[in-house]
């Protein structure tokens, strides 16, 4: 759901959706690295990156950190260890697993007790917590990846 958000944030702002951009799948740590470094050495690399979630967060900044990129825009859906402490800090759209675990224990306890309760989508509120990152503007793109 994510991913087509992006396309339909892209589309909805009259962009053109460039697959090379917009990668399948970095959900853990290592497929964000390296999709990290390849999305850097395109000849047109992004200005700014989006982390789906808290684990490609952390592999999306181990790279940046390593690289002294700290010109590329970075929000990670899912706050992580650290995050606030870096520079710049990485903004994240936060999601509390305390709200979520609730709302998953309320609605399993009325299934028990009333089995035939039809399904139904429960939305669980997030806050944006802007540490900087999120917020760079656009550089020119830097060519150069060395790790």
């Amino acid at each position: 759901q994510r991913h087509r958000g992006y396309q339909q944030a892209v589309v909805d702002h009259d962009l053109r959706l460039d697959p090379a951009l917009a990668p399948d799948s970095m959900a853990e740590v290592a497929e964000a690295k390296s999709t990290t470094i390849a999305l850097l050495g395109l000849p047109q690399p992004p200005t700014a990156i989006f982390a789906a979630n808290a684990r490609a967060g952390i592999g999306v900044v181990d790279v940046l950190q390593r690289l002294g990129r700290t010109d590329v825009a970075l929000i990670s859906f899912g706050d992580f260890s650290l995050a606030g402490v870096l520079k710049p800090g990485v903004t994240c759209i936060d999601q509390d697993p305390d709200r979520i675990g609730n709302a998953a224990i309320e609605r399993l306890l009325r299934l028990v007790e009333t089995p035939e309760t039809p399904p139904r989508n429960i939305l669980v509120g997030t806050e944006l917590l802007r540490r900087g990152s999120g917020e760079l503007r656009p550089c020119p793109a830097r060519k150069e990846i060395v790790l």
